[in-house]
Formats: structure tokens, C-alpha cells, sequence
């Protein structure tokens, strides 16, 4: 299976791994298979295994991409912003930045243009959408989709972003939506960040603005 590298120990030889299950996973240095070495954010491929303490990766393969420092530098990679639709819409036809009517959005908009230029966002219907395009009123849920749907609407969404011109080894993706949206899109992105992964509802707010401060 594929994950990433969130956590590496140079000096202790071992760190951890995060699936596309969201599953983490131990793992020590003398299961790294690859010559390239393990480091933070770095794209693997790997076995999971169970051990007595949990969940361990073995036969660790390390990928070579753009998640990796480079002579000590690690690349600039362009930042995309990916936030999620709403319920709560205006009746007829709008700009989809105008189209969402609650405050949750508008927070989630906010924060995704002070952390980037490159803002779009994921519609339950129409896949991977920009801010300008219009677009009518709709009630499609992902409560309503099955595991396969939604698959398919993930190879939607990196089908749409191959055809907006976005590279996605080389651009990093901040993903502002849980997981009903982000489970989907990561296996097809090799550079992302999860803000809201693990935040409650109740706390999203308060999160957003921590962003917000962090980019200023």
C-alpha cells in the first residue's frame, strides 16, 4: 500500500507512516528496502503488518519525488488550496464562490486565500470546481454515495486538476474539508496537508484562524 512518512528518528533509526486508510505505522530503518533514505513527507510504498505493539510497516520502498530534500534544500512546491462545498446554497444560478451560503464556508474561503493564490473548490457533484464559474443550486450529498461512488469522484477531481494545468508532484495540496472529501483525492496526490484532520466541528472555526494567523 502507499502512505507517508510523518514522522523519521535519524539518530533512534525508526518513525512513522500514515496510509491512504489514514492507518499509522511503526517502522525501523532495517525495513527500508529502497536506496532512497527515509525522510519526513517522503512518498513510500510498504506492507502492513501486526505486531504485538501495533501496526508495523515492513518492506519499505522510499519514492524519489518532489517531497524530498535535494543537497539540503527542499523544493518550492506550488500550493493549492482545496475547500469543500456546503448544504446551505442560494437558490438559482451564482459564482460558486457565492453560491455556498454559511458561515463554515466563508470561514473555510477566508483561510484558503490568505494560505494561497491557487483556491478551488470540491463540489459533492461537480467534482473539482473554480471560484469564478457558475454553476446552479444542487442537493447532492456524500452521505448518499457508496464507497465506489466516491472513488469515482476522486478520479474525477485528479482528472479535473491534470486538466486545470496542476502538476501534482510538484504542487502541495492543503485540504480543507474532512475526511468524506479528502479520502478519496490523497491517493492521487503525492503532497498534501490535512489542516482539519482529527479537529471537531466544534473547534473548525477556531482552527481556520490559527491558519489565517500562521500565514500572515
Amino acid at each position: 500500500m502507499k502512505g507517508r512518512i510523518i514522522k523519521y528518528d535519524d539518530q533512534r533509526g525508526f518513525g512513522f507512516i500514515i496510509g491512504q486508510d489514514e492507518s499509522e505505522a511503526f517502522f525501523h530503518i532495517s525495513d527500508v528496502k529502497s536506496v532512497n533514505p527515509p525522510i519526513r513527507d517522503a512518498i513510500v510504498e510498504y506492507e502492513l503488518i501486526t505486531k504485538d505493539r501495533g501496526l508495523a510497516a515492513t518492506n519499505i520502498h522510499v519514492h524519489q519525488n518532489l517531497t524530498q530534500f535535494s543537497d539540503g534544500m527542499k523544493p518550492e512546491l506550488r500550493t493549492v488550496v482545496l475547500v469543500s462545498c456546503s448544504s446551505r446554497q442560494r437558490e438559482g444560478r451564482w459564482k460558486a464562490s457565492q453560491l455556498y451560503n454559511s458561515s463554515s464556508f466563508r470561514e473555510s474561503l477566508e483561510c484558503a486565500k490568505a494560505l494561497s493564490d491557487d483556491v478551488y473548490i470540491l463540489s459533492s457533484k461537480h467534482g473539482l470546481i473554480d471560484l469564478e464559474t457558475e454553476i446552479e443550486d444542487y442537493d447532492v450529498s456524500f452521505a448518499d454515495k457508496s464507497s465506489t461512488e466516491l472513488d469515482t469522484w476522486g478520479k474525477l477531481v485528479a482528472k479535473q486538476v491534470e486538466e486545470c494545468d496542476i502538476d501534482v508532484n510538484s504542487t502541495k495540496f492543503i485540504i480543507l474539508a474532512y475526511k468524506d472529501y479528502y479520502n478519496p483525492l490523497i491517493k492521487h496526490f503525492p503532497n498534501y496537508d490535512l489542516p482539519l484532520r482529527g479537529v471537531r466541528i466544534q473547534n473548525k472555526s477556531a482552527k481556520l484562524r490559527e491558519l489565517r494567523k500562521k500565514a500572515r
